[in-house]
């Protein structure tokens, strides 16, 4: 597999929430240690206030992280399931070309040598090129 394989999606998803997490941690923590700061008057209140700020700045950063996390899953789901795919048609165009049909493949060019990658999106179109010459698999 390549290093963007659906598990080293899945990996990235889980470190981007584990640092949503961290964000979200440290705003809260400041917000907590301002609120339990003895000290008052105009310039205590300020402070507090601006922790309050911050607390929200890494709330809104937490939940585009925890977002971006979550796109980070649907990718790795979608792609696994195009790995499926693409799988399954390679399975069925080897089964067609150690059959009948690999003779008529041959005769337009389309021999074991001539065949993409494991995995690769060439698959899609292969297929559709022996779906074309009416060989079905």
């Amino acid at each position: 597999m390549s290093p963007l394989d659906p598990a080293s999606i899945e990996r990235l998803a889980a470190l981007t929430e584990s640092t949503a997490r961290r964000i979200a941690d440290i705003g809260d923590d400041a917000t907590r240690r301002a609120s339990q700061a003895q000290w008052q008057g105009t310039s205590a209140e300020r402070f507090r206030s601006s922790m309050a700020d911050r607390q929200r700045e890494c709330d809104g950063d937490a939940i585009a992280l925890y977002n971006l996390a979550a796109d980070l899953r649907r990718a790795a789901a979608s792609y696994r399931e195009e790995l499926a795919r693409l799988q399954g048609l390679e399975r069925r165009i080897h089964s067609v070309m150690s059959g009948v049909g690999g003779e008529l493949l041959h005769a337009v060019g389309i021999t074991s040598a001539s065949l993409p990658t494991s995995g690769s999106p060439a698959w899609g179109p292969l297929a559709s090129k022996i779906a074309s010459l009416g060989v079905r698999f």
